[in-house]
Order: C-alpha cells, then structure tokens, then sequence
C-alpha cells in the first residue's frame, strides 16, 4: 500500500539511514541506529542502511545540494521521539523482518505548524537483509502499517462519491487554461476533484508527488504513470484576494494540504501527457479524511 509518506523527502525522512555495518546484528539495533542518525540528519548514513532499491531511487531523485537540505531537514523533524518495538516478525528464510511499533512522533501534515505537538502513531518498519546486513526499506503510519496494494473504489466521472461524515468528492475534466504559468512538452490534461464538506464537518488532507513511486495522485495510460505538474487550489480556505493559488509541482519535491471548511472546494490538477500516450485515461488518486484513507479510481 502506499504510505502517506510518499515522498522522497519524507521516504528518508523514514525509510533510510545508516549505522556502522558491524552494529546491525538485528532488525531492531538497525533501528535504533536509524533513529540516531535520522535525528541527527547525516545523509551518508542513510542512505548505508536503505535497501539497494531506495538507494537508486534516492539517487535519481534526490539530486541537487536543494533537495538534499530538504530531505535532510523532514527527516530530523519526523525521526521519533521515542517509541517501543510490539512484535517482530521474520520471514521464513530470514531475509524480511517488520517491526510493529508505537511511537510519538510528527505528522507530516503538520510540519510547518509551529505550534504542532508530537503524537502517538501505529508505525510498521520494513527491513531486508542484503549482503548479510540488514537494510530498512520501508516505513508505514496508520493502523493498517504497510499494508497491500490499496482497494481503489471504482468511481465514474462526473459520480459524487462518499467520504466520512457527510463529505463527498467528483472527478471532473478540468481546464487547461485555469493553469497560468504550467507549460506541458506534450498535450496539457487537466482534473478537478470537488469536494464538499458539512458544516463541522471532517478535516481533509492530501499529498502530491512527481515521483510515480509516492505519488498518491496520477494518471495511467498505455502502462506508463504519469504525476501532475501543477495544482490550482479553490478551497474556501485558499482563496487570496478572490483568486485560487496556482502551484508549479518540482521534481523530487512533496506536495501536501490539510485543510477544513463548509462547503465546495475543488483541487484541480494538471497533467503532461506525451504525444505518444493519447490513449484511454485512468485517474486515480487517495484522500484523508479524519485520518481515514480514501482510495479511487475513475475510468
């Protein structure tokens, strides 16, 4: 499943660090010693205890001195606390450990509030073992931890879809012109998810990525996952001087919201679609509402 940890910035904020090899006699010392080095920021370190495949990810992503602050910087702010491993499980042949754990820790969604206190979080740690060590690969919050493969509901467009407590959310074309300043290099796509909230109703979040690997909002067609280049927000709560803002979305950079309002609201993305992919469309995208995931998928 994807976590809403999905970005890179936020992937080794929690998925990655790295102790002296010599020190890794179990899954639960190699996190301790993430812990350490995650909340001293040390990069280097990191990136020696990630599996191989967050290490290349991390590398192809993570490439300018920018991005590398930033990673730097979430994964001080997000290390925990403090926490207590619940259970341990290792795979049969011993090469797949996950740790059950529960922690105080930061909400990502809450990073820039400077008034923000740490809270309690359910927090499952995937480790690997390669060439004899063991290698943290990924780290999940949320009662359902890692989890599978979310079980994207099926919605149409233009079909009001159910949230908690009374909120509902419609996928719509949207306008490519809404988006002053985004240039697609192919043909510009462009949707609007509108929601509506009660009055007292449920809080809303959401998190954008260009990475295919943490997006939580993307579009499928002829097998090729293609990320938003831009986001329009109109929510109640947004509008500065009557007009929404309008966001270009960097490589290697995480995108989030947490907002609450009474009414409609629409966040409208735009997309970059190659000539070469003028297929049939499928959308799919994960809302938070009241820290319950809303997976969909629109045909």
């Amino acid at each position: 499943m994807r976590s809403t940890l999905a970005s890179l910035a936020l992937l080794f904020a929690f998925l990655a660090y790295a102790p002296a090899i010599q020190a890794q006699n179990t899954p639960e010392s190699a996190y301790a010693e993430w812990v350490a080095a995650s909340k001293a920021g040390d990069l280097d370190k990191m990136l020696a205890l990630s599996s191989q495949e967050k290490v290349d990810e991390f590398h192809k992503d993570i490439n300018t001195p920018e991005k590398k602050a930033e990673v730097r910087e979430i994964a001080k702010a997000m290390a925990p606390i403090s926490y207590k491993v619940k259970k341990t499980d290792l795979s049969k042949d011993g090469n797949k450990a996950s740790l059950q754990l529960e922690a105080m820790a930061r909400d990502f969604f809450t990073l820039n509030d400077p008034k923000a206190k740490p809270q309690k979080e359910n927090i499952e740690v995937r480790l690997v073992k390669e060439g004899g060590a063991w290698k943290v690969d990924k780290q999940c919050t949320g009662k359902d931890g890692c989890g599978k493969e979310p079980d994207w509901a099926q919605g149409g467009w233009g079909k009001v879809l159910p949230l908690a407590k009374g909120a509902t959310v419609k996928a719509v074309p949207g306008k490519t012109g809404n988006f002053g300043g985004a240039k697609a290099k192919g043909k510009a796509y462009a949707v609007d998810l509108v929601f509506t909230l009660p009055e007292n109703g449920p809080s809303l979040s959401y998190f954008l990525h260009r990475s295919p690997t943490f997006a939580e909002f993307y579009v499928m067609t002829q097998g090729e996952t293609l990320t938003p280049i831009a986001r329009r927000e109109a929510f109640p709560s947004s509008f500065s001087e009557g007009k929404p803002e309008v966001q270009i979305l960097e490589e290697g950079t995480s995108y989030s919201r947490s907002t609450g309002f009474t009414g409609t609201g629409t966040l409208s993305l735009l997309f970059d679609i190659p000539k070469e992919l003028q297929g049939e469309k499928l959308l799919r995208f994960i809302v938070t509402v009241d820290d319950q995931k809303y997976p969909f998928e629109i045909r």
